[in-house]
């Protein structure tokens, strides 16, 4: 029988640095090879698809940072 505590306990901890890249290779590869088995888009496609995809959630994270680094700023400004 699964021991739910003991899967909770043991996802509840740190992972690795790396890891969530990790699994998503792996979802990525999964999917890919999945959708290119049905013919709905080769490899390659899927590939450039998450890659830019991946660019725009890079630019998203790096504009969240600026702007939060602007509302410390601003905010530091107000309280003095």
């Amino acid at each position: 029988m699964i021991d739910k505590e003991k899967i909770a306990k043991a996802l509840s901890g740190s992972c690795p640095k790396d890891f969530g890249r990790f699994v998503k290779k792996k979802v990525d590869t999964l999917v890919a090879s999945k959708l290119t088995s049905l013919g709905f888009m080769s490899y390659d496609t899927f590939r450039a698809q998450r890659n830019f995809l991946d660019d725009i959630e890079k630019r998203i994270c790096l504009l969240e940072e600026k702007l939060d680094r602007v509302e410390k700023s601003v905010n530091e400004r107000e309280s003095k």
